[in-house]
């Protein structure tokens, strides 16, 4: 938990968004996942940047995305009586970082300003295990601790192939945490961002956690006054696209969410004095580093 010194002030708040499955997939194919750029997805977090300039956006990215929805319904049925698989995947990994390095700068352009960070969400997002009770993206369940390390390097490798500046924040795709991936983002070097019971930064086996606490498409703006009121912190997340395939998620952004995003903002700003930090600057403040962002 944030402590009274590093809060600043009871009239304080600090404030950040986080969009979780970001990568190059455009309106092309499953859904745009942030490849249609100020035309699609991020077109919404560029214009709540025109009404607030000081927002700070960390996009979770994944540097190869390959994951595709199970496969549902008749389809489902007859793979399972052919006993094959029915988790899917994309082919030839056409959505890894370094084949869209034209969109990299793009995203650059924004890091270098100061509005978004970049944080890694997984390699693949895709879990290959053959746990059928594990979620299609939990991709790092089952894994042992080298496995996780050569995950979380073989990302790394793919951020700097294609230039994309990233920051040491880590949210597990399907929020599948384990304690071998969390000894290997300690030693890594990693923040992480994961769901948790408490709702502001905690320390789990040594590895700060910046938990997001008000989900834009599911919780009231009386809950995110309440948050700010009680601990100081708001951690706002959602997801890039709202539908994917066959899969509808609730958070993602669109024309509802981000009106109910705008409509916080607006009580927010008027009944706090609200500083946006971005997650590496929260957990630096939760670690006592630096005392508060201006």
């Amino acid at each position: 938990m944030i402590s009274e010194d590093v809060r600043v002030g009871s009239d304080y708040v600090l404030f950040n968004l986080s969009i979780d499955d970001v990568h190059p997939e455009t309106s092309k194919y499953l859904g745009d996942c942030g490849g249609d750029k100020e035309n699609g997805k991020l077109g919404y977090v560029v214009d709540l940047l025109g009404d607030y300039p000081n927002l700070k956006v960390t996009l979770f990215v994944t540097p190869n995305w390959i994951d595709r929805p199970n496969d549902a319904g008749f389809k489902r049925l007859v793979k399972k009586c052919l006993k094959l698989s029915i988790r899917n995947t994309w082919s030839g990994s056409p959505f890894r970082l370094d084949k869209h390095v034209e969109w990299c700068n793009w995203l650059n352009e924004y890091v270098d300003r100061g509005v978004f960070e970049v944080g890694v969400h997984g390699f693949t997002h895709h879990y290959s295990g053959i746990d059928v009770r594990v979620n299609h993206s939990s991709e790092f369940s089952d894994l042992s601790y080298g496995e996780c390390v050569s995950k979380l390097m073989s990302s790394e490798a793919v951020f700097k192939r294609a230039g994309l500046r990233f920051s040491k924040v880590f949210r597990p795709p399907g929020w599948g945490v384990s304690y071998e991936l969390l000894e290997a983002l300690k030693k890594l070097g990693y923040f992480m961002s994961c769901r948790s019971l408490n709702l502001v930064p905690e320390v789990v086996h040594e590895v700060i956690n910046i938990p997001p606490n008000w989900n834009i498409g599911s919780d009231s703006i009386e809950k995110g006054i309440k948050l700010a009121r009680r601990y100081g912190v708001v951690t706002a997340y959602g997801h890039i696209t709202d539908s994917y395939g066959s899969e509808y998620l609730e958070d993602g952004l669109n024309e509802v969410n981000i009106l109910r995003l705008r409509s916080f903002l607006k009580e927010l700003t008027s009944r706090f004095r609200v500083l946006y930090v971005t997650l590496s600057e929260l957990a630096q403040i939760a670690l006592g580093r630096i005392d508060y962002i201006e």
